[in-house]
């Protein structure tokens, strides 16, 4: 399974310049892809803020029904405890459910999740 944090999906929605990278690499992968609840509310606020058409939102809500959204209460407790101290807490929350499930890999640009991630043991990718 393919771990995406938000910030991944946003370059799905939004152009920037890892976008296409991000778009051919995910294209060519088989496996399923999965993220938290926590997603959907991440990826639309992240669009208003941005004043992201009504049209978006639409094509939003498209993408995310392709992608898994794994529960956050069975991870609470988990994410509280990782011992990263830059950690956000929603990033932690996105790790903690990563690290819930067999992911084989953890899709992200946010630098301090890359980190705690890979010294969780996680394989993280960003292609650019």
């Amino acid at each position: 399974m393919i771990y995406l944090d938000s910030c991944a999906v946003i370059k799905l929605l939004v152009p920037e310049p890892e976008s296409a990278a991000l778009g051919m690499w995910l294209s060519q992968a088989a496996e399923p892809l999965v993220s938290s609840e926590l997603l959907q509310v991440e990826v639309h606020r992240t669009l208003i803020r941005l004043g992201a058409a009504e049209q978006l939102h639409a094509i939003t809500d498209e993408l995310l029904a392709s992608i898994t959204a794994l529960p956050l209460a069975r991870v609470l407790a988990s994410a509280s405890r990782l011992p990263n101290p830059s950690l956000r807490s929603l990033d932690a929350l996105h790790l903690a459910t990563a690290l819930s499930i067999k992911s084989t890999r953890f899709v992200t640009y946010d630098e301090r999740l890359a980190a705690a991630a890979t010294e969780a043991g996680l394989a993280v990718v960003g292609p650019s």
